[in-house]
């Protein structure tokens, strides 16, 4: 018992040691040439394009009909070049030296995605506005569909600001499901499980995040500090981080079996029983929900 123990002490240091020493190991892809053109680059000019003043994006909830077409009518560009730089592979330039002025002007660009994601959700409220469900409903599908590819190639910033856009097109679309028909449930149905399954896995975020910390701590002693004194702050980050990219997975998920329920009850005309009723011409398989670690139910808990 005793040598078991001496053994264990002796190895838990070259373990962390090789785990160090590891730490950053990537795949090629990681280093891999930028797509060009790269839609992440034209989502940028894209919100360039937005006039400084959008107090409305803001507020757009509570922007009469007609100050909403207005104010969107000068953002026609913007948002036609956001849709169409969404049929492009994107991926977040990154810089792996984390200097300071990468940092600074990078996170301008959070700001200025963040905008483009309001606009584009303002775009769809206006058409529920208009009486236009299908159209409001494509419109938060495609603001679900920038959210995934927002933070693409990204660190764990980029991976956060993506995570919230995509919400932002989730809850607006969620609550319009009741006004939604069968056909087009399918088609949003069809859309979000291909965006699921192109969603980009959690351990490249961290892949990226330990590249980083290797290049910019070369010295294995360096990183042994770092990780000494910043462990605890390190892993609360990183923690809270998959917590929201799991928990987003879980909401899109749960928006799909919405729709494909409402697809079922005005197909057969009544509420499906079990999941399994909506399992393969609705759903193509019953959703994962990766927090609880289980397949999802219906009913929604």
């Amino acid at each position: 018992m005793k040598r078991n123990l001496l053994i264990f002490v002796v190895a838990l240091p070259l373990l962390f040691v090789a785990v160090l020493l590891l730490a950053g190991k990537h795949s090629p892809a990681l280093d891999a040439p930028l797509p060009n053109p790269n839609g992440y680059d034209l989502l940028l000019t894209a919100a360039g394009m937005l006039p400084g003043d959008t107090n409305m994006l803001y507020n757009f909830e509570t922007t009469g009909k007609a100050e909403l077409a207005a104010q969107l009518a000068t953002n026609q560009h913007a948002l036609t070049l956001a849709c169409s730089a969404l049929t492009n592979e994107c991926r977040v330039p990154v810089d792996y030296s984390v200097a300071a002025a990468y940092s600074s002007a990078h996170s301008q660009d959070f700001i200025v995605l963040r905008r483009l994601a309001l606009a584009m959700t303002a775009k769809g409220r206006l058409a529920e506005l208009q009486n236009d469900p299908p159209t409001a409903a494509k419109d938060y599908l495609d603001v679900m569909c920038f959210g995934t590819e927002a933070g693409r190639g990204g660190f764990i910033t980029d991976a956060t600001i993506g995570i919230a856009i995509e919400g932002m097109g989730q809850s607006h679309l969620e609550a319009l499901v009741g006004r939604l028909d069968s056909a087009f449930c399918h088609t949003a149905v069809s859309t979000l499980e291909s965006l699921d399954s192109n969603r980009e896995a959690w351990d490249d975020v961290l892949d990226r995040e330990d590249l980083r910390t290797r290049r910019w701590v070369p010295s294995l002693r360096q990183r042994i500090t770092l990780w000494y004194y910043m462990r605890n702050d390190l892993a609360k980050i990183r923690n809270k981080a998959k917590g929201k990219f799991l928990g987003q997975q879980v909401k899109t998920r749960s928006l799909e079996i919405q729709l494909a329920a409402r697809a079922y009850e005005l197909d057969a005309g009544q509420p499906p029983h079990t999941i399994k009723d909506l399992v393969p011409r609705y759903l193509k398989a019953i959703p994962y929900d990766p927090v609880a670690g289980k397949d999802m139910a219906y009913p929604l808990p």
